[in-house]
């Protein structure tokens, strides 16, 4: 048996290219259902007091704070990855390697796709947060200034 050549057992560019659109794929997917559960908790954060039953103040800020906060940073961190690993997928291949050129496009395209997502989750989040925070805000006053319930 021959022992293969190390131009043999260098990575081609449908190597790095097929893995690099499944991981797309994926990430696609996540945000796609990281959103759903985002805009769910928005919604319960936003409309609680109107919600049958009402959703207490204290787990409404709870649910903003320990859930929502945190999986907006996560997937924010998850498209700056992903971003990150387009962008140095084409460093796997040699330089000589045919479709080097076109790797390189497709996967700085990739990346730049990524990471304006990542600037626009950012930009949505920092707005959102603005609005759930002065729902809590509205819905705090509405309660101190409701009477006192009869005992």
């Amino acid at each position: 048996m021959a022992a293969k050549s190390s131009r043999e057992s260098e990575p081609k560019t449908t190597d790095v290219l097929l893995p690099l659109v499944a991981a797309l794929w994926g990430c696609a997917t996540l945000v796609f259902n990281v959103t759903k559960e985002l805009n769910i908790m928005r919604d319960k954060i936003i409309f609680g007091a109107h919600a049958v039953p009402p959703i207490p103040l204290s787990h409404r800020r709870l649910i903003l704070e320990s859930d929502w906060c945190p999986q907006v940073g996560f997937i924010i961190l998850a498209g700056l990855g992903f971003a990150a690993l387009a962008w140095s997928a084409p460093q796997l291949i040699s330089a000589t390697t045919p479709g080097r050129g076109v790797l390189l496009r497709v996967s700085r395209g990739i990346a730049l796709l990524a990471g304006a997502g990542a600037l626009a989750w950012l930009l949505s989040a920092v707005v959102e947060l603005r609005t759930m925070r002065a729902a809590l805000r509205i819905d705090e006053a509405a309660a101190a200034s409701a009477p006192a319930a009869p005992q």
